[in-house]
């Protein structure tokens, strides 16, 4: 039988982890929401991270808990989910429909016109490379 305390430490050590890989300043909460930090996953993103891992989903639950503590930090909530069996850097996302439609409309970018097609994924490409190589930067 797995210890769920252990479980859910791991878990968001993972996310940790795992949101460092993509770039982003992220640590797990030695409280787990105790203190200052109302989330399990600090960041520098103003959001609230709550994340659990279990064979069954308490989503109503879940997501409570976490609209409240990000209430308290006046952040946005979100709350990452890992149903056993999937692999070890995968969560299900839940947020508000507003934080999404946000989140996308800051991330679109303008439309390029390539006489080329092939110029498009050249570009493509290099862009994601300078963000890779930037990481090693920081």
């Amino acid at each position: 039988m797995v210890n769920a305390k252990r479980k859910g430490n791991r878990n968001e050590n993972d996310l940790a982890n795992w949101l460092r890989s993509h770039g982003f300043k992220a640590w797990k909460d030695p409280s787990s929401g105790s203190f200052y930090e109302k989330g399990d996953v600090g960041n520098n993103l103003d959001v609230t991270i709550e994340t659990k891992a279990a064979k069954k989903v308490e989503l109503q639950k879940w997501w409570r808990q976490v609209e409240t503590a990000a209430a308290l930090q006046r952040n946005e909530p979100a709350l990452f989910i890992h149903i056993d069996g999937m692999p070890k850097s995968e969560w299900l996302v839940v947020q508000h429909s507003e934080d999404w439609i946000e989140a996308r409309k800051g991330n679109s970018e303008t439309e390029q016109n390539y006489i080329n097609p092939k110029a498009k994924f050249a570009f493509q490409n290099a862009k994601e490379a300078l963000r890779v190589a930037m990481k090693y930067l920081q």
